[in-house]
């Protein structure tokens, strides 16, 4: 699961567009309503699976303006169709957001657009403009002193650095960003960087980083962070760790767990370190079982992919204004990063 940018966006909407006609009057209210209503269903992850009332706000400010409402109709259309797994209309919707809230210079309304077009680029496994948007989205929020904000799209550009193999800049940013969590004593953030720390530090190959050395480090974050307790959204990543420390007991406990609740790309992992986990251990059949359950999530991103490359890609850059944005499907890349799932970030 990916996370938005939730919290600074709630903005309020005074009347301020010039009518003639009490039609046009009567035709900006149900735009102002429709857009307040789908920002409050947004803000309380309940929108609806169709964006017809969201198209009553896209309507009038196509015609009327201002900018930055257009922005925001553009940007709730386009995340209702990522929802409904509309690849080609999000990437429309999306770079019609990017266009008029760039347009508007609003810096309350531009980081959550940014983050989510990161997210699509990411998912195309274009690093480079995904790291970019990403970078764009902490830039601003920092900028504005919104530094609880900005956590979100500065770990995800991070993560995208571990998962580029480029380490050093990856540690230089979890750096900055726990002194920043320290100043405003955002323990959650704390925690989830310490889990990106450690899957950097055991990444990197050049290190040649001690598992047990990582887990020590993480369970004293654990102490000083959350009473000792391992957090849920850390079960993988310790489960691994614990796995190359040779504690395999405990291992399995972890991986097990979070395999029951990560989502494909990260369950696809967790299998395949299961199943090495049963082959260490002499169990041959268990092993096949988690080498099977580990085949069907790949199959299954691997036929999203497949699908991608033919219309529904080539729909979404001809309507997208964005170049190189295609339609929104999960990447398939297998490999053994232990990098924490973006559903780890606090809410």
């Amino acid at each position: 699961m990916r996370h938005r940018l939730t919290g600074l966006f709630f903005i309020a909407f005074p009347f301020l567009v010039s009518c003639s006609t009490e039609n046009d009057r009567e035709e900006a209210r149900r735009a102002e309503y429709a857009l307040q209503l789908t920002q409050e269903q947004y803000m309380q992850d309940n929108l609806p699976s169709s964006d017809s009332l969201i198209m009553v706000a896209v309507d009038w400010y196509e015609r009327k303006g201002p900018e930055r409402e257009l922005a925001l109709s553009y940007y709730y259309c386009g995340y209702i169709n990522y929802q409904q797994g509309m690849g080609d209309k999000t990437a429309e919707f999306y770079s019609k957001a990017l266009t008029h809230g760039e347009k508007s210079g609003d810096k309350t309304v531009l980081p959550m657009i940014y983050n989510e077009i990161g997210y699509m680029y990411k998912h195309q496994n274009n690093h480079e403009e995904a790291m970019t948007m990403f970078r764009k989205s902490a830039d601003l929020l920092e900028e504005q002193g919104r530094y609880g904000m900005s956590f979100v799209p500065r770990y995800n550009e991070i993560e995208i650095l571990n998962v580029s193999e480029r380490y050093d800049e990856a540690l230089e940013k979890v750096g900055n960003a726990v002194a920043r969590a320290k100043e405003i004593n955002d323990t959650s953030a704390i925690l989830s960087l310490a889990g990106m720390k450690a899957a950097i530090v055991v990444n990197d190959t050049s290190r040649q980083a001690v598992p047990h050395e990582v887990l020590e480090e993480l369970y004293d974050i654990y102490d000083r962070y959350n009473a000792g307790a391992v957090p849920e959204s850390h079960y993988g990543t310790v489960g691994i760790l614990l796995f190359l420390d040779n504690d395999l007991r405990t291992s399995r406990r972890y991986m097990e767990k979070a395999a029951g609740t990560s989502p494909d790309y990260l369950k696809v992992i967790l299998e395949e370190y299961l199943s090495m986990l049963e082959e260490r251990e002499g169990n041959p059949g268990e092993a096949l079982r988690h080498e099977r359950t580990a085949s069907k999530p790949k199959d299954s991103i691997y036929e999203e992919n497949k699908e991608s490359l033919t219309e529904v890609i080539r729909t979404a850059e001809v309507k997208a204004c964005i170049p190189g944005i295609r339609t929104y499907h999960d990447h398939t890349g297998f490999h053994c990063h232990i990098f924490l799932s973006i559903h780890a970030l606090p809410t």
